[in-house]
């Protein structure tokens, strides 16, 4: 998949940051999973499949 890009638009929530706006990064874990498995899916990978696969 060489030069593949994704990505994916996620509303940020206000108590989701710091005070001064930025993310904390205790939340990207968060974020992570769901992108993950759109990612997967957009290539034509079932995550519960895959994961069930080992």
């Amino acid at each position: 998949m060489d030069g593949y890009a994704f990505s994916m638009e996620m509303a940020v929530r206000d108590y989701e940051c710091d005070i001064q706006g930025i993310v904390n990064n205790s939340v990207y874990q968060n974020y992570l999973s769901p992108v993950r498995h759109e990612y997967l899916r957009s290539i034509g990978i079932d995550f519960k499949e895959y994961a069930q696969k080992g």
